[in-house]
């Protein structure tokens, strides 16, 4: 039996919020994929709020599914901002006269098996999340400093909720916002579901939807597995580095981590009055203090000196410094656990009635991709064994919901997208590029180059964008198939008369009508 299926992509925003209806008029059923946006983004608690009033009005009230993938506050952050619209909490006047008295009921949660409390690895998972945020609080509060370094680090906490007190968390006298989020979340749910990979299920509602479930994945080695291989076995579309850089075509095919890279004055403060010599650019490079804007502050300094014409003063290169020697340390902790926790997520490719598929992989990594040929698919009620393989529901993907906004571990190439074979993938990215290339010390490439051109490969740009509608990404994808010689050969293909509907706030894809 056939059915019309639209997906709604909430806009504006870096950050995930999809709600899937299901059925015709009478019969119809509604699935929320996560309700976050990033923190920091200007006007989050409105955005946030008007979302909900609108999945209020779309739904009735009633949500009959709410999937969370995992705890980034750019998955659930909503349920912070808009808490009264889901939870009895007490709510700021203005909030409350918004709301006015509507609330939405959620029939079912489902939740990975890393937030089920009878699990032992789960269990012991989030003991040790909980574990490296203690810890992360703790450095963040011994490095309290104005660095580059520093900052990079620190952009991180906007995915994690790091945003209240770090000596509240380091002492552990308080949970982390997610765990206060999703212990909300539990106690409104009018029942939960943990779910592991190879269950097969049936959505709730008048009109259900079959779940297939790829991801979070229970080998600990590809659980904590975020980064390309390297060499020939690379199964991305680029190396390791995920920043921003000028010159974006060598910065996607560099084969090195960026704290490696040698970089030059120009790259790191472009208002340079003159070239340098590479003596000077080493010795700026290598040994510049990162605190001390002049190199004579403090004392007389030479008759007719400028700052700006003294390769010696500057402010850049700090974490050269033995006072910066436990920025590293934190880096790499904070990075783990945003790798950690991204691998954590709930994978699901929801089967459509007519065979095809759409494929919501949250923002899993090069680990969780790479479990998904193992996986056996099983009834989750019966047991009985399904005739099914993760290539084959990747094969019949209508839809793909790109993993981590288009980053550059969270799309695999001949193991994930390039098994992408249906003539008509749509492709959403729930992004805002201009906002992500100002996170952390050097941005974030959201979409990343090479992942967005392998996207356009296999979609012919048939792309849907957070940050751009439809036209403006149509006008944008034409410009780059005829400046870049890597797309020349590809045909930009149309979607169908009428099957994309949009707005500021959202845009709704009828993928069956």
């Amino acid at each position: 039996m056939s059915f019309p299926v639209t997906v709604r992509m909430y806009r504006g925003f870096l950050g995930d919020c999809f709600l899937i209806t299901a059925g015709a008029a009478g019969s119809r059923s509604h699935i929320l994929i996560d309700f976050g946006i990033l923190q920091g983004t200007s006007g989050a608690p409105t955005r946030m709020r008007e979302v909900a009033a609108d999945i209020w009005a779309r739904t009735g009230g009633k949500l009959d599914l709410l999937v969370v993938t995992h705890e980034h506050f750019d998955h659930i952050a909503g349920f912070k901002f808009a808490s009264g619209w889901f939870f009895d909490v007490i709510e700021a006047p203005d909030e409350a006269a918004f709301r006015a008295g509507r609330k939405i009921e959620i029939g079912q949660l489902w939740l990975g098996w890393t937030e089920d409390p009878d699990d032992a690895m789960g269990t012991s998972l989030q003991e040790r999340f909980a574990a490296a945020h203690q810890k992360l609080a703790a450095l963040r509060i011994a490095l309290d400093v104005p660095t580059p370094v520093a900052g990079g680090v620190f952009g991180l906490p906007a995915f994690e909720g790091l945003d209240e007190d770090p000596a509240s968390l380091a002492a552990g006298k308080k949970p982390r916002n997610s765990r206060e989020i999703y212990a909300q979340l539990k106690a409104v749910a009018g029942d939960i579901i943990y779910l592991s990979p190879g269950h097969v299920l049936d959505t709730p509602g008048d009109t259900a939807l079959r779940a297939h479930v790829l991801g979070p994945p229970r080998d600990e080695k590809l659980l904590f597995k975020a980064l390309p291989s390297s060499g020939e076995a690379k199964e991305t579309y680029l190396g390791l580095d995920a920043s921003g850089d000028d010159n974006a075509r060598a910065q996607a095919r560099s084969p090195f981590s960026d704290r490696y890279r040698w970089r030059t004055l120009e790259q790191l403060s472009p208002a340079t009055p003159r070239a340098l010599s590479p003596a000077e650019i080493f010795l700026r490079e290598h040994y510049v203090d990162a605190t001390t804007p002049c190199r004579f502050a403090g004392r007389a300094a030479p008759s007719g000196h400028a700052c700006a014409q003294d390769f010696l003063c500057g402010r850049w290169q700090g974490y050269r410094q033995i006072g910066n020697v436990m920025a590293p340390v934190e880096n790499a902790l904070a990075i783990r656990m945003d790798s950690n926790t991204n691998n954590s997520s709930l994978v699901i490719a929801f089967a459509l009635p007519d065979g095809t598929t759409m494929l919501f992989a949250a923002d899993a990594q090069v680990g969780s991709w790479l479990s998904w040929e193992k996986v056996d698919y099983a009834d989750h009620k019966t047991r009985a064994k399904l005739d099914i393989t993760s290539a084959q529901l990747l094969a019949r993907a209508r839809l793909y919901k790109v993993g981590h906004h288009g980053s550059h571990n969270a799309t695999l190439k001949a193991q994930g997208l390039e098994l992408m074979t249906h003539p008509e993938l749509v492709v959403l990215i729930p992004t805002d590029e201009a906002f992500a290339l100002h996170q952390g010390s050097k941005g974030w490439l959201m979409p990343n180059p090479e992942t967005y051109k392998g996207l356009i490969r296999q979609s012919r740009g048939r792309i849907l964008r957070g940050d751009l509608k439809l036209p403006d990404v149509r006008a944008r994808l034409a410009g780059l198939l005829e400046s870049d010689d890597d797309l020349a050969d590809v045909e930009l293909a149309d979607f169908e008369h009428g099957v994309v509907e949009e707005t500021d706030l959202y845009c709704d894809f009828h993928i069956l009508r």
